[in-house]
């Protein structure tokens, strides 16, 4: 790599000479001379061979070359700000990246919250997200390949915090077949007769065949609004959460299947730190604003009022 003509110190001078309209103001607010200030911007401009300001009266002023190279040179002052900051914030113990892996039953708009209120003091650390569903989630804790889980899945040894309550229903287009063919209460093991679309994370090698997840035709997709897409196009019946469901019940677009054993499943989601005793202070801070934010919204721990409902994910279906 050559050498370069300018340093970010000139850049910096520049940048204050023009933010103050004189050498005069920049010396002041630099604490120095303002005949120094003058050489350096000077000199940038020897070394570029461009004329970068212009004195108009009692103001210094960028020409149209100066304001073009400037502006790009704020940036590079940016970038130069952040890095150091980044390495303050590392010498003082705070990650310079954090993993979270995040159930895909989460609500994707209430993560978004989350991680913006996160995001004014992240400090600029690195934030990687994964999408998980079911058991996968449990890979996560117990490899402990994040430093923070959104989990269904609490293994054993391992504590949680709930932070979201799940309820899932059945549900299926409105004019689905299932509804003319079959009166209600519909048993749950009458489902395995209909295309299932079921949400799976699709690098998982497990097979889910048990519970609200055994069907005899079954289509995987990756995600939620991957399947709520299928199931309002009239394609298969399949278990998502209420509050996703809510909107198309009321239009009438989606129809919510009456099981004989009950409404659905109710079950909790739980932050857990699967290095508790390890984590460092920016995971800490995010896990913190995931139980302030669940907190907030009341939610009912798995002791409180509402338990678990009739249908746990790996419930055997009676055949």
């Amino acid at each position: 790599m050559s050498q370069f003509k300018s340093t970010l110190e000139q850049w910096r001078i520049l940048h204050e000479v023009v933010e103050a309209g004189s050498y005069l103001k920049a010396a002041d607010k630099l604490h120095r001379s303002h005949s120094s200030l003058n050489h350096a911007v000077s000199k940038l401009q020897r070394q570029l061979g461009v004329p970068l300001v212009e004195v108009k009266g009692r103001k210094t002023l960028l020409t149209p070359i100066g304001e073009q190279l400037l502006r790009r040179a704020r940036l590079i002052l940016d970038e130069a700000h952040a890095l150091e900051s980044l390495a303050k914030t590392i010498e003082a113990g705070w990650e310079s990246e954090i993993t979270i892996a995040v159930d895909i039953q989460y609500p994707r708009a209430l993560l978004a919250d989350v991680l913006k209120q996160f995001a004014a003091d992240s400090r600029g650390v690195w934030l990687n997200t994964v999408d998980v569903f079911l058991g996968q989630a449990g890979d996560y804790i117990r490899d402990a390949t994040a430093d923070l889980v959104i989990s269904e899945v609490l293994p054993e040894g391992y504590v949680g915090d709930p932070v979201y309550r799940v309820d899932m229903i059945p549900v299926a287009h409105q004019d689905h077949p299932i509804f003319a063919e079959k009166e209600p209460p519909i048993r749950l093991r009458e489902l395995s007769n209909y295309l299932q679309i079921t949400p799976i994370n699709p690098d998982t090698t497990r097979s889910y065949k048990t519970g609200w997840q055994k069907s005899q035709q079954r289509w995987v997709v990756s995600n939620f609004d991957a399947a709520l897409s299928l199931l309002l196009s009239g394609t298969g019946f399949g278990w998502i959460t209420a509050e996703l469901a809510e909107p198309y019940l009321a239009e009438g677009r989606l129809k919510s299947i009456d099981l004989e054993e009950g409404p659905g499943y109710k079950g909790f989601l739980y932050l857990i730190a699967p290095r508790a005793e390890e984590l460092g202070p920016a995971a800490r801070l995010l896990s913190q604003f995931f139980k302030s934010d669940a907190k907030l919204r009341s939610i009912l721990t798995p002791t409180g009022s509402e338990g678990a409902g009739l249908l746990p994910p790996e419930a055997p279906i009676d055949t």
